[in-house]
């Protein structure tokens, strides 16, 4: 059907392929999560949501609810990614014209990072990384709600190795979070390809 969605279950020894880019799976929905118990803990969490907040518009009937009217930018925040800035400005002043709000050219504060994820539907963020540099990962981890997250930084969504260990990474750190979605990259990307 057309809402089909495939959810990968990747060990660590599997994680580190680009199991999205294999000619079967382009083109198609795909998601990486930690385990089927995460996927079952965040069915159950949005049913207890809808039944409990069944006014409130953060749920749909088919599932999480992104206001488009409420996000949040983080455009250049080290102020070296010239193409990048350029490129996205225009759209940035776009977004602002319907109710977003944002930054370009300078780096937020680490309240400024943690509102935007706890007060807006959706936070865009176009830098070095996933902004690990202007936010610790326990402050990401301890929110008591997260948006939906975009992190278009080099290797945003990678795991780092930990040996015999689990990897571990910044993806996770939204999971726990709660966040409903989070688009990030794999793998290194340029300035001029994003």
């Amino acid at each position: 059907t057309d809402d089909e969605h495939l959810f990968l279950v990747l060990d660590k020894n599997l994680q580190g392929l680009p199991w999205e880019s294999i000619p079967v799976l382009r083109g198609r929905s795909v998601s990486r999560i930690p385990s089927v118990d995460f996927l079952h803990d965040r069915v159950l969490f949005a049913e207890w949501k809808r039944k409990t907040f069944p006014a409130d518009n953060l749920f749909s009937s088919r599932g999480a609810f992104v206001d488009p009217r409420k996000g949040y930018y983080i455009l250049n925040p080290s102020g070296d990614l010239d193409k990048t800035e350029a490129r996205f400005k225009g759209w940035a002043v776009d977004m602002e014209k319907v109710g977003w709000h944002g930054i370009s050219g300078y780096a937020p504060s680490e309240q400024q990072f943690l509102n935007a994820l706890q007060s807006q539907d959706l936070v865009v963020y176009f830098g070095h990384g996933g902004g690990e540099q202007y936010i610790r990962s326990h402050k990401i981890r301890n929110l008591s709600v997260c948006a939906a997250t975009m992190l278009w930084g080099c290797s945003s969504g990678a795991l780092r190795e930990m040996g015999d260990f689990d990897r571990v990474g910044t993806p996770f750190n939204y999971m726990l979070a709660g966040s409903p979605c989070l688009v990030a990259n794999l793998w290194d990307v340029t300035d001029k390809d994003i």
